[in-house]
């Protein structure tokens, strides 16, 4: 059990952080399979920038800072070639908010399941 109560749960050799992600995994597989959604990837990474620039924040363990990046729990493509990027989620952490606020700023807009 994590902080916030979820399961961690493992489906086809893959352990994904609560029960909701991996349902979330099966559904996306079978829209995969039937072909209304395309190259799904797991766990995508988006470097954070401001005015095209690397946000770093810096800790005793990074004091030249450390790039700031998002992680999706999920991408893929929809007919017409559009881009989804989507999080799965149960507690809406301020760090949460703040990642995505910055997301939508660099123009990407997140589907929360």
């Amino acid at each position: 059990m994590t902080k916030y109560k979820a399961v961690r749960t493992e489906v086809d050799g893959i352990k994904f952080a609560s029960k909701k992600e991996a349902r979330r995994y099966a559904e996306l597989l079978i829209l995969q399979r039937a072909k209304k959604i395309a190259n799904l990837e797991l766990q995508v990474p988006f470097l954070l920038t401001c005015n095209g620039k690397p946000l770093l924040y810096r800790s005793e363990r990074y004091k030249n800072g450390r790039k700031a990046k998002y992680i999706a729990d999920f991408g893929y493509s929809i007919p017409g070639g559009n881009a989804v990027i989507e999080d799965c989620k149960g507690k809406r952490t301020e760090i949460y908010l703040l990642k995505r606020a910055i997301m939508e700023s660099m123009g990407h807009t997140i589907l929360e399941t």
